[in-house]
């Protein structure tokens, strides 16, 4: 018998979340040096100095005694195109920040730097002075609690200069409607531009702010968008990102699901507690399908709402609901959005809807999406207080919905497009309540 090979298939346990925490991308400068492509990191080390001494960032002066110094950390990271291929390595020089002391470091977040601060001589720095010496900087450096401020101060002085007012809806969204109309898009370094005649402003920005022009919006923050000029749709989807999602929880070869939760389902906090939060990387899980219900997957918003309640002390169960979403999205990693070819454009047509008590603790939840050229909104949420009553539970999400339609509105209106906003919901007594809001304690 023991020339016969046993008809059992050996299974080795699961570990759904082993590799939360493989990648190829360095996490430190000594692993940087070790990596396989060291040479790349390293001449992304200096395009960072360079760029560091070209725009006065530093300078390098004497220690003095009892001197406070800031501790620095590189932060590495591979630049994509839509298609998942690597275009560049890039490494980046922070502060951090965390350690700023307030009323010694920064008084205010939200001032400029006014306060001298010093740093200690990063990893990969060679000082051209000898002895005890650090770094002063002149202004400021990613990490700092100040730098986000500066940077949009700097870059809305620019937009300004052009002829441009940030949105009321949106700080971080640039319209200009005199002259050749055009519209600015920031997200963080990343500018995404709309308009007729672009090519003379493009210059200007790439000149004046030394930035890329990588010409037709195919790839932005994760998302590969496809333009169809013919029927005037733009979609967006998020293939590559579920793919990359799949390989980190080592679930590439995952079986398929059609639903995004287990049908009629119910997820407690009280359940097997063996799981160690510390090591399965829930959060870190439940943050990555955030983004992509907040980009272009609604249908999994539900499910990662519930998800979401449990970050404090998940269990297995909450585990398997997890590996269970990501059935559903290796099935439908293609999926997105498409805006556009929409025959009544004159309406911001919303729909709300919320469950009564369904929840472990008594508190409803409440959903909507709003539509604008299509699908431009859309929440899922648990409510803040214990509805007495369907209609309560109901107004709660009209009011929630209310604001988002209020949103779109004034973004509109910003490009000179006077709309109107429509809800819809399915609630008798909150309709009612709407049109006659009478005060009644249960209500």
């Amino acid at each position: 018998m023991e020339n016969f090979i046993s008809g059992k298939r050996s299974r080795k346990p699961p570990n759904w979340f082993a590799g939360a925490v493989v990648g190829t991308t360095p996490c430190s400068f000594k692993e940087a040096l070790a990596s396989l492509k060291s040479n790349a990191w390293l001449n992304a080390i200096a395009k960072e100095f360079a760029s560091l001494e070209q725009h006065q960032v530093v300078k390098e002066v004497r220690l003095e005694r009892n001197q406070r110094l800031l501790d620095t950390t590189w932060v590495f990271w591979e630049k994509t195109d839509a298609e998942g291929n690597v275009t560049e390595e890039k490494a980046r020089l922070c502060v951090k920040g965390f350690c700023q002391i307030e009323d010694v470091d920064f008084h205010e977040t939200f001032s400029p730097t006014d306060e001298e601060i010093f740093i200690k001589v990063s990893e990969g720095y060679t000082p051209t002075m000898e002895g005890g010496v650090c770094r002063k900087l002149t202004k400021s450096l990613y990490g700092l609690r100040q730098s986000q401020r500066n940077w949009y101060l700097c870059i809305k002085r620019f937009f300004t200069e052009a002829g441009f007012r940030p949105s009321a809806a949106d700080p971080c969204f640039f319209i200009r409607t005199s002259g050749d109309p055009c519209f600015v898009f920031l997200h963080v370094d990343n500018l995404v531009i709309g308009g007729q005649n672009l090519q003379v402003f493009k210059s200007e920005i790439v000149s004046t702010l030394q930035m890329k022009d990588l010409c037709e919006l195919n790839y932005v923050l994760g998302m590969k968008v496809t333009q169809n000029r013919s029927i005037r749709t733009i979609s967006l989807s998020q293939e590559l990102y579920i793919e990359n999602i799949l390989k980190d929880f080592d679930m590439q070869d995952c079986k398929l699901a059609f639903t995004p939760l287990v049908p009629s389902s119910r997820l407690d906090p009280i359940g097997n507690s063996n799981a160690d939060p510390t090591s399965i990387k829930y959060r870190r899980a439940v943050g990555l399908l955030n983004y992509l219900v907040s980009c272009t997957r609604p249908d999994i918003a539900f499910a990662t709402s519930c998800l979401a309640q449990f970050l404090s002390a998940p269990s297995v169960e909450h585990e398997n609901a997890f590996k269970h979403v990501l059935w559903y999205l290796k099935g439908t990693k293609s999926w997105g959005i498409t805006l556009g070819d929409v025959c009544d454009n004159s309406l911001i047509t919303a729909f709300c809807d919320a469950d009564w008590g369904s929840n472990y603790d008594s508190r409803s939840f409440s959903g909507s999406c709003v539509f604008c050229y299509g699908l431009v909104g859309w929440k899922t949420s648990k409510q803040e207080v214990v509805a007495l009553s369907s209609t309560e539970a109901e107004y709660w999400s009209i009011s929630s919905c209310c604001q988002d339609i209020s949103l779109f509105l004034e973004l509109t209106n910003d490009f000179g497009v006077a709309l109107k906003g429509k809800l819809l919901c399915n609630n008798q007594g909150a309709l009612s309540l709407l049109k006659n809001p009478l005060y009644q304690h249960q209500t």
